[in-house]
């Protein structure tokens, strides 16, 4: 009984621990590869080794309401597939992309649903070398 009792107060006193779910209405599969599509339009790993062109990055970033990255939030939240270093290289090239197709054919931001802020003010994409490789 102590020790249940002891089991009940200490889950009580963690308080919340889920993240808040965003409001409004979620993004559409078309509103999420349409804004796959203008980042990896900017995307250019160039010439760089085997090992970079085998390596996944997870790269999270905010957005402004604008749909302009907020330089500062932009990181690699993971990668698989190669060594810190070829990391560190795929992640430099996705954060130019970022950055650089953010201003693209005269408009400033992302194409992004103004009413859907909620669901696309924190974005994680993954860049990986192999889905861009012509076939």
């Amino acid at each position: 009984a102590d020790v249940n009792s002891a089991i009940s107060d200490a889950l009580a006193n963690l308080g919340e621990v889920e993240a808040p779910v965003p409001s409004g209405p979620p993004l559409t599969e078309g509103e999420r590869n349409g804004l796959r599509r203008q980042i990896a339009g900017c995307w250019n790993l160039g010439t760089v080794s085997t090992e970079v062109m085998r390596t996944v990055v997870v790269v999270g970033l905010s957005l402004q309401e604008n749909g302009m990255p907020e330089s500062s939030s932009i990181r690699m939240l993971s990668f698989e597939g190669g060594s810190q270093a070829s990391a560190n290289t795929a992640f430099a090239a996705a954060r130019r992309a970022i950055l650089r197709c953010s201003r693209n054919g005269g408009r400033v931001g992302y194409d992004l649903p103004a009413e859907k802020y909620q669901q696309w003010k924190e974005v994680e994409i993954t860049f990986n070398p192999a889905n861009m490789r012509l076939r």
